[in-house]
């Protein structure tokens, strides 16, 4: 059954989660479900059901419902085979993020929605967890007397006067987080401290791919000068000077390197394709699959080409999204040659590509309605966003590893959210390190396409 916005019972429904929005119990008050892609609201799975993830999870999927109810491109159902039971509805799923609500809070919003002293306030689509709690005062004397109180507290302790409570991410060197609650620019139901709990749990996958690298393209004195952080002793940094590179850089060592950096209002974490001691020679290959405006739906066929010329050259690589309208095809280096043999393998293969769907891909940045492959990115210096790294414009979407099976017609990078990740990261784990412990000598593949291919390029 639909629930239309701006109702009494939607209005109810939005009230009440508000309220329970920050107690500590609230899983015993509102039951979270997930739902795998491609099934439907009978396949939900409980969130506590998804293993050592299950807290994070929770927390982002409560967010999501806040957001979801106060978002004009998802309907709000109530479920006529279940009691309590309510989903949404948007133009990419029948029905997601499901939630049941206790007995006793279904009460709490039957009442509601008979009390004619309720009143139902317009739906923003820009609150956040904190401004819907603020503005769920209105109209409520009962809660207003005593949350008034508490928020008005709040507001004007000083930060010496009041700790802020620290995550336990069992660290090895201390770090004190600070603005835990406040919202990550482009996204109103993220929060710095929920975006910390998620680098916490991917940092091991996320090590092996930033392990000895410069990070980012700022350097650490815009980093610091930015955040108003300071450094720390066991900051681990490497001084570069080359063209207009310059300056001292932090390197990826450990989980503490990661969390310091979005503790100090880093969101996306990139890095250098090559190693500090040996930055000539790359230990990655990448190919970036662009798609010109409005040719999104063809990228699908190009990667799948990438996909037959990898298999054709015995080349073990993988696929990783990056958040935003723009795929990576990526292969594994040892290492042992310099930035021109990885451009030019790169090249190569994007030719063979080309060759292999001359009416989706090209090389040319402009053409209309194909996808462009660039291989620029394998140049000194140039920075990749990491694998399992969230994306700074959509904080919530992250830059994951995919199976190439995954590249069916439907395919949406959209989908790969923080959420839908931390569910399938144990399965990908496995293969990612499969693939970075078999590295590939770039020269002498490239030798060896040369003779077989060059004739036809």
């Amino acid at each position: 059954m639909l629930v239309r916005k701006n109702t009494k019972e939607h209005g109810a429904v939005v009230k009440i989660l508000e309220k329970y929005a920050r107690d500590k119990n609230r899983r015993n008050f509102v039951k979270l479900y997930i739902i795998e892609a491609g099934k439907g609201l009978e396949d939900k799975i409980p969130v506590e059901k998804t293993g050592k993830f299950a807290d994070v999870y929770y927390n982002l999927t409560f967010d999501s419902v806040l957001k979801n109810l106060v978002d004009e491109d998802h309907k709000f159902h109530k479920s006529d085979q279940q009691e309590n039971l309510y989903y949404f509805e948007s133009n990419f799923t029948p029905a997601e993020t499901p939630f049941e609500l206790a007995s006793a809070i279904q009460q709490e919003v039957d009442a509601l929605i008979k009390d004619k002293k309720f009143k139902v306030r317009k739906m923003k689509p820009t609150l956040t967890v904190q401004d819907e709690q603020d503005e769920s005062l209105e109209g409520d004397d009962d809660i207003k007397s005593i949350d008034t109180e508490i928020i008005s507290e709040e507001k004007h302790l000083s930060k010496k006067a009041k700790a802020e409570p620290q995550p336990d991410y069992h660290l090895d060197f201390p770090i004190h987080f600070s603005d835990l609650n406040k919202n990550i620019a482009g996204d109103s139901t993220l929060t710095k401290g929920k975006l910390l709990d998620y680098y916490d749990a991917v940092s091991s996958t996320i090590l092996p791919f930033i392990l000895n690298r410069p990070l980012l393209e700022k350097d650490i004195d815009e980093i610091l000068k930015d955040s108003g952080k300071e450094t720390q002793e066991w900051i681990k940094t490497t001084n570069i000077y080359m063209g207009e590179i310059a300056g001292e850089f932090i390197l990826g060592q450990s989980k503490e390197h990661i969390l310091f950096l979005i503790d100090a209002g880093v969101i996306e974490l990139t890095s250098w394709l090559s190693k500090n001691k040996n930055f000539n020679n790359p230990d990655f290959m990448v190919i970036s699959l662009i798609p010109y405006s409005g040719a999104w739906k063809n990228i699908v066929e190009v990667a799948n080409a990438a996909k037959e010329i990898l298999e054709i050259c015995e080349i073990r690589g993988f696929l990783k999204t990056t958040g935003e309208e723009k795929l990576e095809v990526c292969v594994a280096l040892n290492g042992k040659h310099d930035f021109n043999v990885s451009r030019s393998l790169a090249a190569l293969l994007s030719k063979l590509i080309i060759k292999k769907a001359p009416e989706w891909a090209s090389l040319d940045e402009g053409q209309k309605e194909k996808i462009f492959l660039d291989t620029s990115i394998n140049a000194l210096g140039s920075n990749t966003i990491v694998p399992y790294s969230v994306n700074r414009k959509s904080p919530t979407l992250v830059a994951a590893l995919i199976d190439w099976s995954e590249l069916r017609e439907d395919f949406d990078y959209k989908n790969y959210t923080i959420g839908y990740v931390l569910e399938r990261l144990n399965e990908k784990e496995t293969f990612l390190q499969q693939i970075i412990k078999s590295p590939l000598d770039g020269k002498e593949i490239l030798d060896i396409l040369e003779r077989r291919y060059g004739f036809l390029l």
